[in-house]
């Protein structure tokens, strides 16, 4: 801890994503939350941490349409929600359903050999910690979103869909 404290005022915003996952693996491993929690105050010190706290994060097109599509459905959504027990920015966040929604674009992906979109070990990692932490995670895709002519009911559909998997529910 004393390691960190000297470094983490000059971490980039990866360095610090790294170390938030890094902690709280541990953590989960160890089954020692409760012990990280003077940690997630250290780390909410640093710069890019501010920057998510102060809302200057940046929302893809792609996630505010689909929060764009929840809205036309009736849901009440918390876009860049902070989720305080895992310190996770979570794209978008429903309340009515305690449900998580991860919008996961081109830059979640890498394609391995056989040409296969596979998902980086990063964004593994953070729906992995997540669901340990008992939140109810859905991730869409970007190439799942529908686009063209049409587009508008099928993105309703593919969403409606979605939740239903998730929530047990015909919405």
């Amino acid at each position: 801890r004393a390691c960190l404290s000297q470094h983490v005022g000059v971490m980039d915003r990866a360095s610090l994503t790294q170390t938030h996952q890094y902690i709280l693996h541990s953590a989960l491993s160890l089954s020692r939350l409760a012990d990280t929690r003077n940690t997630w105050a250290l780390l909410g010190k640093s710069r890019p941490s501010q920057d998510i706290m102060s809302g200057s994060v940046t929302t893809s097109r792609l996630q505010s349409e689909v929060a764009n599509s929840l809205h036309e459905m009736g849901f009440e959504i918390k876009e860049e929600y902070l989720d305080k027990n895992s310190g996770y920015l979570v794209d978008i966040w429903i309340p009515a359903l305690s449900l998580a929604v991860e919008v996961d674009g081109p830059s979640h992906y890498s394609w391995d050999e056989a040409k296969q979109r596979k998902e980086l070990g990063s964004t593994k990692l953070k729906h992995r910690l997540m669901r340990m932490l008992g939140l109810r995670l859905k991730v869409m895709p970007y190439w799942h979103w529908p686009k063209g002519p049409g587009a508008k009911q099928r993105r309703l559909e593919y969403l409606n869909q979605l939740l239903s998997e998730t929530t047990s529910l015909s919405i």
